[in-house]
């Protein structure tokens, strides 16, 4: 009982469930994604071809991927 009571602080991302930070993650790297790759596909010529514009979301999506992968790694 006493070990209940004598508990510190407790920080706000530890005390989240790891599926909620997961789903938050999840959605700001989708909104990432999408805005890089907007500005990006802003940058091209006008009558980009099929592949350049898909990897103007590939690329991005690439990075997010990799940083989400890290971080689900520590969790």
């Amino acid at each position: 009982m006493a070990d209940i009571i004598n508990r510190g602080p407790v920080s706000l991302i530890r005390s989240l469930p790891r599926e909620a930070i997961n789903i938050v993650g999840s959605a700001a790297g989708i909104f990432v994604t999408v805005a890089a790759g907007a500005g990006i596909s802003q940058a091209l010529p006008a009558d980009p071809s099929p592949w350049l514009f898909a990897g103007c979301y590939a690329a991005p999506a690439a990075a997010v991927f990799a940083i989400y992968w890290y971080i689900a790694q520590k969790l």
